[in-house]
C-alpha cells in the first residue's frame, strides 16, 4: 500500500511540473508575439509626427553648368564687368547704358533700381528681371536679361506688357482696357513671345460694334469665369524684388 500511496505521489508532482513548463513556454511564445509587433508596427505617436514645416528656398534651381554659367554672367553684368545682347537694337550694352535700350534720346535717364531672379520661360535657367526708372518714373517697364548659348540677352518690356510678376512666373498683361490678361512668357535670341493663358480680347463686327470674348485656360469661358480667374490671379504671392546694390547681388545670386 506505501508503494502504491508513493507512486502516486510521483505521478501527481511530475503532471504539476509538466503543467507548470507548459504555462512558462505559453508566456514566453506570448511576450515575443508582441515583441515582434511592436518592431513591425510604428507606435501612434511616432505616426503622428508632422512633417517639418520649414519654409523651402524659393529657388530650387539645380546646379547645372548652364545655370551656374547664367548666373556668374548676371552677375558680371550687374556689377559692370561685362555686357549683354539688346535684342531690341540688336547692340552690346552695359548696365549703366540702359537708356539706349529704352530710347534713341541721349538724354532720356534709365537707372535699374530693383531686380528679380526667376526662371521665366521654365527652360532650367535662371533669368534676372530689371526694374527700370526712366526720368524718375518708376513704373516705366522692366528689362528682362536671359542667358542662352553662352550669350545674355536684353528684352525691354513695357509695364502693360509685364507687371505684377508672381512666384509661378505668370504676370499680367494689358493692350487695352478689354484686352487683358496674364500668362507666361518664351525667348528667341531676337525676341520673345507672350503665352497667353487667361485672357479677354475685343473685335469689332461689321456694323462696329464691339464684341468682347473671354478665355479661361485657353478655353473661351463666361465674363464671371474670367473675372475669378483674374481675381485668383492676383491673390498669388509676388515675386521677391531686392534693391540693385553690390550686397544684393552677391548675395542673391551667391544663394541660388
Amino acid at each position: 500500500m506505501k508503494h502504491i500511496l508513493y507512486f502516486r505521489k510521483i505521478i501527481i508532482t511530475f503532471t504539476i511540473s509538466v503543467i507548470f513548463l507548459l504555462s512558462i513556454c505559453a508566456c514566453t511564445q506570448n511576450e515575443g508575439g508582441k515583441s515582434t509587433e511592436s518592431l513591425s508596427i510604428g507606435s501612434p505617436d511616432e505616426a503622428a509626427t508632422p512633417v517639418s514645416s520649414e519654409k523651402l528656398p524659393e529657388y530650387t534651381e539645380s546646379d547645372t553648368p548652364a545655370n551656374l554659367a547664367a548666373l556668374n554672367s548676371y552677375k558680371a553684368v550687374l556689377l559692370g564687368n561685362a555686357g549683354f545682347l539688346e535684342t531690341s537694337i540688336m547692340k552690346t550694352l552695359n548696365i549703366n547704358q540702359l537708356n539706349q535700350a529704352v530710347s534713341s534720346d541721349s538724354t532720356v535717364n534709365v537707372e535699374a533700381t530693383r531686380f528679380a531672379v526667376m526662371d521665366l520661360d521654365n527652360d532650367g535657367v535662371m533669368d534676372v528681371i530689371l526694374w527700370l526708372s526712366v526720368n524718375g518714373l518708376d513704373d516705366y517697364g522692366t528689362e528682362i536679361l536671359h542667358y542662352q548659348n553662352g550669350v545674355v540677352y536684353g528684352y525691354v518690356m513695357w509695364f502693360r506688357a509685364f507687371n505684377q510678376l508672381k512666384t509661378d512666373r505668370t504676370f499680367s498683361f494689358s493692350s487695352g482696357a478689354m484686352d487683358n490678361g496674364f500668362g507666361t512668357i518664351a525667348f528667341t535670341d531676337k525676341s520673345y513671345s507672350i503665352n497667353k493663358i487667361t485672357y479677354s480680347q475685343s473685335s469689332y463686327d461689321s456694323n462696329n460694334n464691339l464684341t468682347v470674348t473671354f478665355f479661361v485656360n485657353n478655353k473661351e469661358a463666361t465674363q464671371n469665369e474670367f473675372d475669378s480667374a483674374i481675381q485668383n490671379q492676383s491673390e498669388k504671392p509676388d515675386a521677391a524684388w531686392y534693391d540693385l546694390t553690390e550686397d544684393n547681388i552677391e548675395s542673391v545670386l551667391n544663394a541660388l
